[in-house]
């Protein structure tokens, strides 16, 4: 709770501020020379008081006002870093605000932006309200919006530049040859020239450990056996950590300094450069992945991997496997291509992709589907949903989550998905028709009490502030009612004609939490107290439903929406939602390297993306730029603003692009800030059996080289 505190002003808005959710407001300030914070009360107006979300994004000319002025210094001025008990205050570039109708003590803010303020031209302060949710509209508003005399500016640590991440990468780097040392607490690591120690601390129940530590290739493997000698339920809380003074930490592949403690299985990852290069650590086993959280710990100067929720019964052993990756530069994207190469994730990724409603398709003159379904290159098309039959009467309108898509109430929307799927076929001979299915949820009206045994607890009803009917949260598993019902979804579906499923939500329905359960158990997660006394049982879903996973995703063509949190799915075809927060690129740092882009229909949205490391899953088949050339595409290399792959090089970079061995001819293609393509005839260098192309590209242009023979094998599909 942050209390408004009097201060002296040097301006203040005339008026509160309304700003509806997809859009921003900015108010013009003078210039300012004097340290100075930014004040304001801000809510998301909605008629009574509920819980909060993450929505406002405010923006000092043009940068971020986050929660940070860098890594070791506060930007929010007397206040929390925590909304409540469980939820942080600033997540993924936004500030949390209460759903409520009129203004509480906890809505105040107060942020030092004198890093931020020209002293010698007027300031302007934007306000960003998020996009609707399942609330309805919730409008931002503002009031009191004040700049405030501060006492004195604060110190920051002036920041070195990053490490040069951007310059395309002809080659990853070898790893250096690493030698390592092992005790209780300590694990020291040594390689050219550089070493490293990490420490190990725990706080709990009365354990024994036995660590094994040995050295690869790549990296040092430490395997800590942990075993329970009591006859009672023991906690742990685990945390593996190295001393840095760099201000370029990546936490889960993030370099915001508002990130601090992180929960992150989808890359469970630190990594912070050091005098001999740099060095990255790794949550390797499923059991401590799901449980990870990332940080840095700021009053210490360390950045290490922790779990708070470890437990074992009786005469239990847990092994939790972790691993410390030294590298010769300082480049997290060294770092994780070699993790990426040892996880054996550089699977082929088809493509190109469209998003689809039945009724869309068959609405389609069949020469009209047939041309745009080429234009695009598609190779994949999958569902929308939930599941909605726009022809029926019924308000609000039922969606089909789970189980309900097979009832009567989807019987003629079933048929109509049998007939598009059929057209969508005969119009690409060999394009994957994929449809949507939802295994975290289920909409029957009797779900309740049907699958009882599944429901997440405690019990969570979601029927989107009305719009549409209710469902519940599951858990499948593979011998609960739920898990056994879901495999003849998957079987229906097929029969539809369809090649696989869309998975939506397929391992995350928050990346900010874990998704836990009270209604079963894991056998390794438990609520501990600071001091790792155990409080109660709990089950992490994705460990709880990695078997059923597994199961479904073997019958056939599976495309996730979210990246793998298990190593037994982390091969498997994913993507991430690139259209709703920047932040979540890092999530498919270590997984299929694509984003969808929603319903952006710019050039731009393929460009951001490219910048980010990301290839674009498009959904539309009437973009108005040229459909870029970006599949299928098999990854070498993927750093910010360029991926290397053996069939094509993407980048929106100007440089020296290509490949060091492999041949073949190359096309080159280039596209303007509009999207549209002309054959570019960039300088071609031939070398050995390499081939190098000087690429020049405009500000928001997009680069495609594409290789016409690959001589190498041909690699392993991403299913």
């Amino acid at each position: 709770m942050t209390p408004l505190v009097l201060a002296a002003v040097l301006w203040r808005a005339p008026a509160s501020l309304t700003v509806p959710n997809d859009a921003s407001r900015s108010v013009t300030l003078p210039a300012v020379s004097e340290p100075a914070r930014l004040a304001f009360r801000a809510r998301a107006d909605y008629p009574r008081f509920a819980g909060s979300n993450l929505f406002l994004h405010v923006l000092v000319n043009g940068q971020e006002a986050g929660l940070m002025r860098d890594r070791r210094t506060s930007r929010l001025v007397d206040g929390s870093a925590m909304f409540d008990a469980t939820l942080r205050r600033f997540e993924f570039g936004r500030w949390r605000v209460s759903y409520a109708p009129s203004f509480r003590p906890r809505d105040g803010f107060v942020l030092d932006v004198s890093d931020l303020l020209h002293a010698d031209a007027p300031n302007v302060v934007t306000l960003e309200q998020g996009p609707a949710t399942s609330a309805g509209p919730t409008p931002l508003v503002v009031d009191e919006l004040r700049l405030e005399r501060a006492p004195q500016a604060s110190t920051v640590i002036s920041s070195p530049p990053p490490p040069d991440w951007r310059t395309p990468r002809l080659v990853l780097p070898p790893p250096p040859v690493v030698t390592a040392r092992d005790g209780p607490t300590r694990v020291e690591v040594a390689w050219g020239g550089g070493a490293v120690s990490v420490g190990t601390t725990v706080r709990g129940g009365t354990h024994e450990w036995t660590r094994t530590v040995t050295s690869t290739p790549t990296h040092v493997e430490v395997r800590d056996a942990i075993r329970n000698p009591t006859g009672d339920v023991i906690g742990l809380r685990i945390r593996h950590a190295i001393t840095t003074d760099s201000s370029w930490v990546h936490l889960g592949g993030r370099t915001d300094p508002d990130v601090l403690d992180a929960y992150d299985p989808w890359n469970p990852t630190v990594f912070t450069p050091v005098a001999a290069g740099g060095i990255g650590l790794v949550a390797e086993d499923d059991i401590f992945r799901q449980q990870v959280h990332v940080e840095f710990d700021p009053t210490h100067g360390t950045v290490g991997l922790r779990t708070d929720s470890l437990c074992l019964g009786p005469g239990e052993t847990q092994v939790l496997v972790w691993s410390v990756y030294p590298t010769r530069t300082d480049s997290y994207w060294d770092f994780v291509n070699t993790l990426r190469r040892d996880w054996d994730v550089d699977r082929t990724v088809p493509g190109a992709y469209v998003w689809f409603t039945p009724d869309q398709i068959l609405a389609l003159p069949a020469d009209r589907l047939r041309a745009a379904l080429a234009r695009g290159r598609i190779a994949v098309a999958s569902m929308w949903g939930g599941w909605i039959d726009p022809t029926l009467s019924e308000r609000p309108p039922r969606i089909g989550f789970g189980t309900a898509v097979l009832g009567d109430e989807f019987a003629s929307l079933r048929s109509r998905i049998r007939a598009a799927v059929a057209k969508l076929h005969a119009a690409r001979p060999g394009l994957t028709v994929l449809l949507y299915f939802d295994a975290q949820r289920d909409s029957s009206t009797d779900a309740p009490r049907r699958f009882e045994d599944s429901l997440l607890r405690p019990v969570e009803r979601v029927d989107w502030a009305g719009r549409y009917s209710p469902s519940w949260s599951m858990v499948p598993t593979t011998d609960n009612s739920f898990g056994r019902a879901l495999g003849a979804v998957v079987g229906s579906m097929r029969a539809l004609g369809a090649d696989g499923i869309y998975w939506d939500e397929m391992d995350a329905v928050d990346y900010g939490a874990p998704r836990v359960t009270a209604g079963a158990s894991d056998g390794r997660t438990c609520a501990l107290d600071d001091t790792g006394r155990v409080i109660r049982r709990l089950g992490l879903v994705n460990l709880l439903a990695d078997d059923a996973k597994r199961a479904w995703t073997a019958e056939g063509f599976v495309l996730g929406n979210s990246p793998p949190t298990t190593r037994a799915l982390q091969t498997r075809l994913a993507m991430i939602e690139g259209q709703h927060n920047q932040a979540w690129g890092s999530f498919a740092h270590l997984a299929t390297p694509l984003a969808y882009i929603g319903a952006r229909r710019d050039f731009g949205a393929v460009v951001e993306q490219v910048d980010a490391g990301l290839l674009a899953v498009g959904t539309q088949l009437d973009y108005d730029y040229d459909p870029p050339r970006l599949f299928p595409f098999t990854p070498e290399y993927i750093q910010p603003g360029t991926l290397r792959g053996r069939e094509r090089i993407v980048t929106t970079r100007s440089g020296t692009h290509g490949w060091t061995g492999g041949g073949g001819a190359v096309h080159a293609f280039r596209y303007d800030r509009e999207g549209h393509e002309t054959p570019a005839r960039w300088r071609v260098k031939r070398r050995g059996s390499g081939v190098l192309v000087r690429v020049h590209l405009g500000a928001g242009e997009l680069a495609v080289l594409e290789r016409e023979d690959d001589h190498r094998a041909p690699p392993a599909a991403a299913r």
